[in-house]
């Protein structure tokens, strides 16, 4: 038996096995104790962060399971909960025998920690790239920074095929085609653990919709599917990343939960690719006791697979003890490969030698000079991300690049703050180097060019003091000076006593009461002083008083629990805290505003979270060390009826704040809540749109009435040494929000050119069909509008940049507009990298890497009203019914024609393709597989990078099996092209290209080293070149055969060449030599005689030879159709054809033949003059093969037409393209 079915055949007896070598109680026997001691270190060395291999390896974990208790196997097999610094967990080693703990951190799209990480573009933008290089370096900033924060387990990159444009994690998938997501794939494992961090790929398998532990979602999937579409980028992490952890996926796969999947954790992922990594559920979802189904970790915490449980079942004969050691050993064997099994000594009795007694945990080493080290080359990676990612779109008359002189008009929310990412599991950024695109376009175009309007604001300003009061007029006598001083008084002995102070040094600028750390005065003095200011800086109006009212501690309050990530935790609600040495409640001080900032640098907003950083006097916050827990009250009075939008800002700590908007019928308060800063695992990052110093945002839209009072309610309690806590209040007023869009109109009607900022979120499926969109807001839609009438009514132009996790459909303002950008989620680059595109310092180089639907109802989601009602993540199951036609191959197969199709991207250069040549050619032990050269020449003024792509066309397949019409099987990112220069190409398209998975085949041994049932798919294929899907220039028609094919031509050195392709006229290549003489070229036969009058397929290629034996050039008649043949080579042309006699193009089809009349080529029409009348005005040379013509307005026969109407009365451009 070959040595990979035996593998696959050992990983598939791990389902079945069961106790058959006696009692639980001989298999859990202790183990054997080692006389070597050692002792370790606390902190994990870099000298032993040494990567295992081979024997080494085994002997290591050999001897840490021989040497290990029961209960140290069990620690590898479940977590400990979340983390205290931003990590999502732990696994805590062995430290008695040296074993460190492991500590994990979430991502993509960055590390998520409490320390100052790089946010990167997320990882649709890096798909964008189509760069591998890109993929390694995206990889290498979570890797490089996870390992500089003590962290050793990156739980993400996320290798899903991204299925629906509606789902909200699509955000972090490389795209919607599997080849480029597995070519991505592998490197960004390798550029992790090169960091000696091990990479954990998610979420396995078929994980592509909002599927969490409650909503209990099963997918059904077809076999083929899920292996050509849904698990190569899982497989090439796997064989060509080395990848050493795998997270299971929430939902079921065809009825079985991704946890206890043993098809896909036994049979597939380590029989037929030999994982020797660990597997790791994702968090709280682990769906029963499933180490036998092939899961090693179960998380957050051990429960279902704990010791317990375990050994109930090794007990009834359903789980071994062999079982439990392979999920350990799996565990040991990745932590060793990673270099964290360096300091594990094995003793002469081959057991690991112990530090008798220490219980004491191994940390891993946070080195914070390391990572702000690490920084500077992340921010270079994160900003060549974005500037290669960006996406052109649209380009009308070269509106872009921007012009220098020109004066341009920032328009939008995310054009005045960088809306770098989106959601949670991320990086937040580092904001010290966070860039708006307004601030980068006034630094490369010149502050007096560039006007900035926000146009439609959600971060607003603070509230100002002369429109809160400490009281309404109803108890107006409740907030009297002297009442107010009583308070102060009443406290004072308390407050001597008290040891806490809050934040931060007295301001000068601060005219309310305020505290300080450095003020040696009691805070009942404090206090008073700040009564006494209040009582002479401020006058009563109507009898009641301006400021807030804070008031010591914050009271229980009942609040609501959520799930988040498997866990349970508190949401709409502060935890009750008191103050140290104050009684909660009692009155603390008077402030002008809520205003609690970290201040300012140099006159900039502080971003660094802490006031210790800020110019002095411009500091308010409060720190973690003065205790420092507080309610403020006060009394919005309307100044004018309409709806406000009141905007809460927190960091730092937990706080909360509500808004009263009424009563109900029994007099109880009806509260709106403004949002709640929750500490997430220790650590705390604004998630979207963030205040000037890092706080984060939320806010609710309310009505209120002129003159009415509104009381708002804000606590907060400082927790982090990191951050000091920021409370602030900010507002949009009715009038200021119109006033913010007639702004931004009258910028569109007097700037050049105006870029608007749109920015959208994936939400999921709405409840019904039509109520699903990909739209921007409506509000956002109408800005583009009102922009684009304003400034095209005065002569200027208008781009639009969009920021959006998915694609946006762009139907209602796609016309109106002269150019579009797409950036995604840039990363805390973004604004820099956006301006370089926007100038030209950067030409665009991007291409999508999904297809942009037009309509909303044109996707496998929501086709039609049956296939909306499978989709529904809340119903039982969901089908993937599309099986492997995800994306563009769906849109082909149901012949819908997208908006913007995969792969495609604009450029401010053009380039042009040639010199096709298709090798047949076998890598590695392939069966199959060519070699294909072309050449991309930039024909443009500018030098730019083009991404050229290959596709395979449809093969013939078994009834039940499925082929794209088209399939990505190869591209190359060129360089930066000069104007002029050209680069020649050679793409390999390999055997798996060429195969399908043949479900009813057996298992077999595959080239690559895997087992599967992969098939060759032999017969004839067309490839395609080009720079799109929907623009495949170049095509070449081959024949594909199988190295192990009983077939009697398995040549392996054909040589396909031409601007087109070889005809499939007929079949067999005949044998022979060429001869030449003063007539032309003729075609000895082997066997003797030579051709004459007839076709004869040659070394893959086809001629024609006449009479006399001559192979015929040009444009030849043959059977009513005309063909052309090359005039150097003599081989048949298919394909495009620019005759260079006339300068017109032709199309000839994969016969050869010359078409006419209308021609859906490569998913656009064209029109071929099919009037015969016009040849009565030609002569057609025979000799030569031309036609001779004296009226160049006349069209030829079969050339096509260009720029003008056709004969049925629709209209082509210039490129020849039906446009109506």
């Amino acid at each position: 038996m070959k040595k990979g079915l035996r593998r696959i055949m050992a990983a598939s007896l791990t389902i079945s096995m069961v106790i058959c070598n006696g009692p639980a109680a001989e298999i859990m026997a202790a183990p054997k104790k080692t006389a070597d001691t050692v002792t370790f270190p606390n902190v994990y060395p870099d000298s032993a962060i040494i990567k295992l291999s081979g024997e080494e390896l085994e002997n290591t974990v050999t001897a840490l399971l021989n040497t290990m208790t029961v209960e140290e196997k069990y620690s590898f097999l479940g977590g400990n909960g979340t983390g205290d610094e931003g990590n999502a967990g732990y696994l805590d080693g062995v430290p008695r025998l040296g074993v460190p703990q492991s500590k994990m951190y979430d991502g993509p799209a960055g590390v998520l920690s409490l320390y100052d990480t790089t946010n990167p573009p997320q990882e649709q933008m890096l798909a964008a790239t189509w760069d591998t290089e890109l993929a390694y370096k995206y990889g290498e900033i979570h890797g490089a920074e996870n390992n500089a924060i003590g962290g050793n387990m990156q739980l993400g990159s996320q290798f899903d095929i991204m299925r629906s444009p509606y789902f909200g994690r699509a955000k972090d998938q490389m795209g919607e085609d599997p080849y480029l997501l597995s070519t991505l794939s592998a490197p960004l494992t390798e550029g992790i653990q090169d960091q000696n961090v091990i990479a954990v790929g998610k979420h396995f398998a078929a994980f592509s919709l909002d599927a969490s532990p409650g909503t209990k979602t099963n997918v059904d999937v077809s076999e083929q599917a899920l292996h050509e579409t849904h698990l190569p980028g899982f497989e090439s992490a796997v064989l060509e990343g080395g990848l050493l952890g795998m997270m299971s996926a929430y939902n079921a796969i065809n009825g079985t939960y991704a946890s206890a999947h043993s098809y896909l954790q036994n049979e597939v992922l380590r029989g037929m690719w030999g994982f020797s990594g660990f597997t790791i559920t994702d968090w709280g979802g682990n769906d029963g006791n499933t180490i036998a189904a092939g899961t090693d970790i179960e998380m957050p915490s051990l429960k279902n697979n704990s010791q317990e449980e375990c050994e109930k079942l090794i007990a009834e004969g359903k789980l071994t003890q062999e079982q439990v050691d392979a999920s350990v050993e799996h565990v040991l064997t990745a932590l060793g490969k990673a270099g964290y099994l360096g300091l594990v000594q094995i003793g002469e009795d081959g057991l690991a030698k112990e530090e008798p007694g220490r219980t004491e945990i191994i940390k891993l080493k946070v080195d914070l000079d390391e990572l702000e080290k690490v920084r500077v080359k992340s921010n270079k990676s994160a900003l060549e991300i974005a500037e290669k990612g960006g996406v052109l779109l649209k380009n009308e008359e070269s509106t872009l690049p921007l012009k220098t002189g020109n004066t341009t008009a920032v328009i939008g929310l995310a054009g005045m703050r960088l809306k770098s990412g989106v959601g949670g599991e991320r990086s937040s950024g580092t904001i010290s180097e966070m860039t708006s695109p307004y601030e980068a376009l006034s630094e490369l175009l010149g502050k007096k060019n560039v006007e900035g309007q926000v146009a439609l604001d959600s971060v607003g300003t603070i509230i100002p003091n002369k429109y809160l009061y400490t009281a309404t007029a109803s108890n107006a006598e409740k907030a009297t000076l002297s009442n107010a001083k009583k308070a102060t008084s009443s406290n004072a002995e308390k407050s001597k006593k008290s040891k806490a102070t809050s934040s931060n040094a007295q301001k000068e600028n601060h005219t309310y009461a305020t505290t300080s750390n450095a003020d040696k005065t009691s805070q009942s003095e404090s206090s008073r002083r700040g009564a006494d200011r209040f009582a002479e800086e401020n006058t009563a109006i109507d009898g009641l008083l301006h400021g807030v009212i804070r008031t010591y501690g914050v009271a229980k309050e009942e609040g609501n629990d959520e799930e988040f990530q498997g866990q349970w935790r508190p949401s709409g609600s502060v935890s009750a805290t008191e103050m140290e040495g104050h009684e909660t409640g009692t009155y603390a001080a008077t402030d002008k505003e809520i205003n609690f900032t970290v201040g300012t640098i140099d006159g900039k907003p502080n971003k660094y979270y802490l006031a210790k950083f800020a110019d002095e006097g411009t500091a308010n916050s409060f720190t973690k060390a003065s205790g420092s827990a507080y309610t403020w009250t006060t009394y919005l009075k309307a100044p004018e009826d309409g709806e406000y939008s009141i905007i809460f800002g927190g960091i730092g700590g937990e706080a909360a704040a509500t808004i009263q908007t009424g009563t109900d019928a029994e007099g109880n308060k009806i509260t709106t809540s403004l949002g709640i800063s929750n500490i997430n695992q220790g650590t705390q990052w604004a998630t979207d749109t963030c205040g000037d110093t890092g706080t984060i945002l939320s806010s609710a839209d309310v009505t209120l009435e002129a003159g009415k009072f509104y009381e708002i309610v804000v606590k907060g309690v400082a927790t982090l040494e990191e951050k000091d806590l920021q409370i602030t209040l900010s507002w949009i007023t009715p009038s200021q929000r119109v006033e913010n869009y007639e702004n931004a109109i009258k910028a569109a009607e007097k700037n050049d050119t105006s870029v608007v900022f749109a920015y959208n979120t994936a939400d999921g499926l709405a409840k019904t069909r039509e109520d699903c969109t990909l739209a921007l807001p409506e509000e956002q839609e109408q800005l583009i509008l009102d922009v684009a009438e304003a400034a095209h009514e005065n002569g200027h132009r208008v781009v639009v940049v969009l920021n959006n996790s998915t694609p946006v459909t762009m139907g209602n303002w796609l016309d109106e507009v002269d150019a579009v950008l797409e950036m995604y989620y840039p990363g805390q680059k973004g604004g820099v990298a956006t301006a370089n595109l926007l100038t030209g310092k950067v030409n665009p180089s991007g291409k999508l890497a999904f297809t942009i639907p037009k309509d909303d109802l044109e996707t496998l989601d929501t086709y039609t009203e049956e296939i909306f009602e499978t989709q529904q993540v809340q119903n039982s199951t969901v089908d993937y019914y599309e099986g492997i036609l995800t994306g563009y191959k769906w849109y082909d197969a149901n012949e819908i024609e997208p908006l913007y199709d995969f792969g495609y991207g604009l450029s401010y250069t053009d380039f042009a393709y040639s010199d096709l040549k298709v090798t047949e050619k076998r890598e590695n032990g392939e069966k199959a597989g060519f070699d294909v050269s072309f050449k991309v020449k930039n024909t443009g003024e500018v030098k730019g990078a083009e991404v050229a792509q290959v596709y395979l066309g449809e093969a013939e397949v078994p009834d039940g099996v499925q082929m794209a019409k088209y399939a990505l099987a190869g591209y190359y990112r060129t360089p930066e092209l000069k104007p002029g220069e050209e680069k020649e190409v050679t793409v390999h398209i390999n055997e798996r290209s060429l195969s399908f998975w043949n479900t009813d085949g057996e298992l077999q041994d595959q080239s690559d080293g895997t087992i599967g049932k992969w098939k060759v798919a032999e017969g004839t294929r067309i490839i395609y070149v080009g720079a799109a899907s929907d623009n495949l220039l170049l095509e070449q028609k081959v024949e594909v055969k199988s190295a192990d094919s009983n077939s009697s031509d398995n040549s392996n050195n054909s040589n396909n060449s031409g601007n087109s392709g070889n005809s499939a006229v007929g079949s067999g290549s005949v044998t022979g030599s060429w001869k030449q003489d003063m007539n032309g070229w003729w075609y000895s036969y082997t066997k003797g005689g030579y051709a004459s009058g007839k076709w004869e397929k040659i070394q893959n290629k086809w001629y024609y030879f006449n009479e006399k034996g001559y192979a015929v050039t040009g444009w030849q008649l043959i059977n009513s159709n005309w063909y052309y043949f090359d005039t150097t080579n003599c081989d048949m042309m298919t394909g495009w054809l620019q005759c260079a006699e006339d300068n017109y193009w032709y199309y000839l089809n994969s016969e050869g033949a010359m078409v006419t009349g209308w021609q859906e080529i490569n998913k656009k029409w064209y029109y071929f003059n099919s009037s015969t009348a016009n040849q009565a005005t030609y002569t057609f040379n025979g000799e030569n093969g031309t036609w001779m013509y004296s009226n160049d307005s006349i069209i030829p026969y079969g050339a096509m037409y260009e720029n003008r109407e056709t004969p049925d009365g629709h209209y082509v451009n210039s490129n020849g393209e039906k446009v109506n």
